[in-house]
């Protein structure tokens, strides 16, 4: 198998041949034909859009990325210091903002933090996905002497229905089964974004934000003296900057 080795471009594979009789040289023309072909439409169906999603979502990684790490950090010190509590009732207030706030499983969650929820989740599986983009591109194959220009786009097509999109792949957050195509990833990040965004216009992250100044106050046993104000200042900051939200514009122009 031929590799086809990316940088920022694909670069067509060359070969060196030698021929002893005229035989040989039609079908090695065929062959290049062939090649230089797919290699032209790998290039124009999936590399070009590829190249596109790692653009936009490298300035995406910069808004949104420390959100990531802040939130993913969160629900687990903020359990810790739950157990940790010895009075029963500042327990129990922890533990029922903590149910409203960042329990998933709770039907009753607050609606702005199950997008917060979902945000957090979705950047996870980009990251995922973005790996194995980068995987692919590094590693890919196709045939060596291919003889039909229509075998290897189908090879292609079914790769770009893999990794780039598939119009047939219905996304569900949470349950996801099979590794998601990308543009389908971020055509629910947009979602979830306009849902923070009009959430944020209606006062929903002050109040996300107060409620946490609050439930704080039912802390009282913290011998690892952990400082959850660190994370929400962070959380907050980010989310409160209307820029940040101008990614959503690109990703209109992404999945148009």
């Amino acid at each position: 198998m031929k590799k086809l080795l990316f940088s920022s471009i694909l670069l067509a594979s060359t070969t060196f041949i030698t021929t002893i009789s005229c035989k040989n040289i039609k079908p090695v023309e065929n062959n290049n034909v062939v090649n230089s072909e797919t290699n032209q439409y790998f290039q124009q169906k999936f590399v070009n859009k590829a190249l596109e999603i790692k653009k936009i979502m490298r300035e995406f990684n910069e808004k949104y990325y420390l959100f990531f790490q802040e939130y993913s950090n969160l629900a687990t010190l903020f359990s810790e210091l739950i157990v940790e509590q010895s009075i029963e009732v500042l327990k129990s207030n922890l533990q029922k903002y903590y149910d409203l706030n960042f329990n998933i499983e709770n039907a009753n969650i607050e609606p702005f933090s199950k997008s917060l929820f979902k945000l957090n989740w979705l950047i996870k599986t980009i990251i995922s996905r973005l790996s194995d983009l980068n995987f692919y591109l590094e590693n890919n194959d196709f045939d060596k002497n291919p003889t039909k220009l229509e075998d290897a786009k189908i090879e292609i097509d079914k790769s770009y229905d893999e990794f780039i999109f598939n119009k047939n792949y219905d996304l569900k957050i949470f349950e996801e089964e099979t590794p998601p195509p990308l543009l389908n990833v971020i055509k629910l990040l947009k979602d979830v974004l306009e849902e923070i965004k009009q959430g944020k216009s209606e006062g929903k992250l002050l109040k996300f934000y107060g409620d946490y100044k609050n439930a704080k106050q039912n802390i009282y046993d913290n011998v690892n003296h952990i400082d959850l104000d660190k994370n929400f200042n962070i959380i907050f900051t980010i989310l409160n900057e209307d820029t940040n939200y101008s990614i959503i514009e690109k990703f209109l122009k992404l999945l148009a």
